[in-house]
C-alpha cells in the first residue's frame, strides 16, 4: 500500500511541474506578451479590500490566453483562485476554487 501511495505521489509531483511548452514571456508588461509562459503579480491598487492579483499561465496577443491559475488574494478574506483554459482574460473553462469555508468550489463549462 506504501508503495502504491508513492507512485502515485511521485506520478502527480512529475505531471504538476509541467506548466507549459511554450517559452518565457519577455518584455516589463503583459500588454506586450504574446504566444508565451509568465508567472506575473500584477501592481496592487490603493484601496481597501483591493485584491493582490497574480497570474501563473499562457498569454497570447497581451492577454491571458491558454492555460492558467489566476489568484486573487484579499486581506481578511483568503485566496480565490481560477484554474483552467483561459480565452481574452477569462476563464472559459475549468474550476473557481474559494477559500474552505466560504463558498463551493464552482465548475466553469
Amino acid at each position: 500500500m506504501i508503495k502504491w501511495v508513492s507512485v502515485m505521489v511521485a506520478i502527480f509531483a512529475l505531471t504538476s511541474c509541467k506548466t507549459s511548452d511554450l517559452g518565457r514571456c519577455k518584455g516589463p508588461s503583459p500588454e506586450t506578451w504574446d504566444n508565451c509562459f509568465a508567472d506575473y503579480t500584477y501592481p496592487k491598487k490603493a484601496g481597501v479590500g483591493v485584491p493582490t492579483v497574480r497570474y501563473k499561465g499562457e498569454y497570447q496577443k497581451g492577454q491571458m490566453h491558454g492555460n492558467g491559475i489566476l489568484y486573487f488574494t484579499i486581506s481578511g478574506y483568503g485566496t480565490i483562485t481560477k484554474k483552467g483554459e483561459f480565452k481574452n482574460n477569462t476563464l472559459a473553462k475549468g474550476k473557481i476554487i474559494y477559500p474552505e469555508g466560504k463558498a463551493p468550489t464552482e465548475t466553469v463549462p
